[in-house]
């Protein structure tokens, strides 16, 4: 099954277990984001190794859509202490 944005379960638990906490378990969501979407874009890539051509310009109009969607985060996590 998947999780959302074409994830499979293991490639989210992935993504998620690389997010680093404060002292009360918390996400530290500024460096979360980043370090996500270069894992995402990481398994992405590699996946579209495997398949042929066509899966690249897929590929490319996600991370596309990846960062339109997530810069105004990106933007609003640079302003807050977390």
């Amino acid at each position: 099954q998947e999780a959302g944005m074409g994830l499979s379960r293991l490639q989210a638990f992935t993504v998620v277990s690389e997010a680093e906490t404060d002292d009360e378990g918390n996400i530290l969501f500024a460096e979360f984001v980043p370090r996500a979407v270069a894992i995402i874009r990481s398994m992405l890539k590699f996946e579209a190794g495997l398949l042929d051509d066509g899966a690249a310009a897929e590929e490319e109009e996600f991370h596309h859509a990846l960062d339109s969607a997530l810069r105004p985060l990106l933007e609003l996590g640079a302003e807050c202490e977390f």
